[in-house]
């Protein structure tokens, strides 16, 4: 996981690994996961999406659900502030 703040921009980087891990935690599993063992690149502007990529790939990116995307990019940002 890496994550950079540039003013009002927040870019967010999780490897294989980290969404893997994500979606197997125990006790908390999301087991339909579309983004579990896959790289994740999102960026926000003022709290805005603003780019996404998932794999490298922005058309990869359109098939994540946004329930999903919500919970991994909230849980990532937030162990980041912590």
């Amino acid at each position: 996981m890496r994550i950079e703040r540039h003013g009002d921009t927040v870019q967010l980087w999780l490897d294989a690994d980290d969404t893997y891990r994500w979606a197997h935690k125990p006790g908390d599993l999301w087991p339909c996961s579309y983004l579990s063992g896959k790289m994740l690149y999102a960026e926000f502007h003022n709290g805005d999406l603003v780019d996404c990529r998932v794999d490298c790939r922005y058309d990869e990116a359109l098939d994540v659900g946004s329930d999903e995307f919500n919970a991994i990019t909230n849980d990532f940002l937030n162990l980041k502030a912590a």
